[in-house]
């Protein structure tokens, strides 16, 4: 009996320690984490700096590898090789120089369309990164001006009560505009003076 008392009491002393070094075991690996994460990010810009190391090496070595290239095949005479190799690079890249001109000039023509025939003369001689500065500005403005309409008020239709369609939702919208539009068109009319 005394046996299990002892037992006992054992168990319940190991228990009060087990939480205690769980507490201490908590606060290691929170500052654990931290260093770990750390570590992490000096590690990531290790590679990162490894990868554009190697990138860069990489394209010098394939530079070098075709000038020596290009090298071993004059000294054996194989000047048509090389002028037909250089050909065909002229025309890949006379080939991506045509289609991004056709992609330049279908933007330009297409924001040009989004103009007034005026506009449209006006800037048609400039280059597209103008012309799409100017459209900005353009569209800047005209949302500007949509901007500074009233709630529920047309900024197109002026109408008989000021863009609203009866005189009480003008009233309850734009009191101030209601006020002078009574002033002006009803003799007699002197609410707000």
């Amino acid at each position: 009996m005394e046996n299990n008392q002892n037992e006992q009491t054992v168990s319940s002393d190991e228990q009060k320690v087990q939480p205690g070094q769980q507490e201490v075991s908590q606060g290691k690996q929170d500052k654990d984490w931290k260093a770990l994460y750390h570590q992490e990010i000096q590690y990531n810009k290790k590679l990162r700096s490894e990868n554009q190391n190697f990138k860069a090496s990489q394209e010098e070595y394939e530079k070098n590898k075709a000038v020596a290239r290009q090298k071993k095949m004059e000294e054996e005479g194989e000047y048509k090789t090389l002028i037909s190799e250089k050909d065909s690079q002229i025309d890949k890249l006379n080939n991506t120089i045509s289609e991004q001109q056709k992609y330049f000039d279908a933007r330009k023509d297409k924001i040009l369309d989004s103009m007034s025939e005026e506009d449209r003369e006006s800037f048609k001689h400039l280059p597209l990164s103008d012309i799409e500065k100017i459209n900005k500005r353009f569209n800047q403005t005209t949302s500007s001006q949509t901007k500074s309409v009233p709630e529920g008020k047309d900024a197109k239709a002026k109408g008989e009560f000021g863009g609203y369609s009866s005189i009480e939702e003008y009233a309850m919208k734009d009191p101030k505009g209601a006020d002078e539009y009574l002033a002006k068109n009803v003799s007699g009319y002197r609410w707000g003076k």
